[in-house]
């Protein structure tokens, strides 16, 4: 937890490889490890038997897809990920939180947790677990910025392109 990774490979579930390029030039991001994208939030078995599938070191649910649009627009695309649950790390199925259009349903989650008592210390445990991944994300990126060391690859971005909303979303 805590750990902030430049996935060397992005796949998804079905082993499709995508296309990293863009890396910034600095020893902070170390480009290494394979992230496979999941269409839904993994429990720990699902972490476990991609990690064997794919020798996956992370598991997301957006890189891939990302990816996807970036190359459609000829936009260089790179993940960065900071992590926030160990592959152990079990929370009981979010999809029912998680509306058509991939919003998170956040009083949902609230009302349904409050009343479930032997969830609380997951969520805790979570929301420790998630501020920790931004902090370090936070300071990565700080120092980088800071650093002034220049992008390397493509200099699109998505902004400049005539992308659409729906195609934003896919």
């Amino acid at each position: 937890v805590g750990d902030v990774i430049c996935p060397a490979t992005v796949m998804d579930e079905t082993g499709t490889t995508v296309q990293v390029e863009f890396v910034p030039d600095t020893h902070d991001f170390r480009r290494s490890g394979v992230l496979v994208t999941v269409r839904s939030v993994a429990t720990a078995g699902h972490k476990r038997l991609i990690a064997e599938r794919y020798h996956a070191d992370i598991v997301d649910m957006e890189a891939s897809a990302v990816s996807g649009v970036a190359a459609e627009h000829g936009v260089t695309f790179c993940a960065v990920k900071a992590i926030s649950d160990e592959h152990d790390f079990e929370l009981s199925d979010m999809s029912r939180f998680v509306d058509p259009e991939g919003r998170f349903r956040t009083g949902r989650f609230i009302l349904r947790t409050c009343v479930r008592p032997s969830t609380w210390s997951a969520v805790s445990k979570l929301a420790s677990n998630s501020a920790k991944a931004a902090t370090e994300l936070c300071r990565l990126l700080s120092d980088w910025l800071a650093s002034g060391v220049p992008f390397t690859g493509n200099q699109s971005a998505l902004s400049d392109s005539n992308m659409t909303r729906e195609q934003m979303h896919r």
